[in-house]
């Protein structure tokens, strides 16, 4: 078996959750949240 490939994902920001009325409460402030870079798998993985 290969080793699994990865994809290289930069740092950014993004917009997170919703503002009242819309959305579930546990989605509530809609806030920017900021991800550090990180890598994933460029296939996807199952339980099968």
């Amino acid at each position: 078996m290969g080793r699994m490939r990865m994809c290289h994902v930069p740092a950014g920001e993004f917009w997170m959750g919703t503002d009242p009325p819309e959305g579930q409460q546990n989605e509530h402030p809609r806030r920017r949240v900021m991800t550090a870079a990180y890598a994933i798998g460029e296939a996807p993985v199952t339980n099968a």
